[in-house]
């Protein structure tokens, strides 16, 4: 059974977190950032690199993996959600979840929303009534419904770990 769960050995300054959200960002294609006064959810490209903060915590994920990072007192601390090892310098996290049998399975969230007022066909853009501010977000096809599709990690039936995979639209 593969490890599912992986830490950043060091903590990083947002410099150093651009620059390695920036090397992964082609198999990872949706970021979600939580600052003080907004929430956004955008591709990848070319939003991260005109973000002006990466917010106090945030998520980059895709198909095969999420990283997630909060701001901490001396930097961010970064985890992995992945079924496949990230590779140096990422190490296992010892939470051991490796121990238990895990099983999976991947559901949909559907969003509470519509079309965006400034939507067009080459631009959906899906808009989402939240306080304080409202949240827009593109998709793929102008749909009825969007969903977020996640990864569910469960340990005798109960939910231990979740991982964001991608945002859908559907009917």
């Amino acid at each position: 059974m593969s490890t599912y769960l992986y830490r950043y050995p060091d903590r990083l300054n947002e410099t150093q977190l651009r620059a390695y959200l920036e090397s992964i960002q082609e198999d990872l294609v949706w970021i979600y950032i939580e600052t003080e006064k907004k929430i956004h959810l955008w591709w990848t490209q070319p939003t991260l690199a005109e973000a002006s903060s990466l917010g106090l915590t945030g998520r980059i994920f895709g198909e095969v993996a999420e990283i997630r990072w909060q701001w901490q007192f001396d930097g961010y601390e970064i985890t992995c959600l992945s079924e496949r090892d990230p590779g140096d310098p990422w190490e296992a996290d010892p939470l051991a979840f490796d121990l238990y049998d895990l099983e999976r399975d991947r559901r949909q969230v559907m969003l509470i929303g519509r079309l965006g007022y400034d939507s067009t066909p080459e631009s959906p853009r899906w808009r989402e009534a939240r306080f304080p501010y409202p949240m827009f977000y593109p998709v793929e096809t102008a749909s009825e419904r969007v969903y977020l599709e996640c990864q569910d990690y469960r340990i005798q039936a109960v939910v231990v770990m979740s991982r964001l995979c991608r945002v859908m639209g559907g009917s």
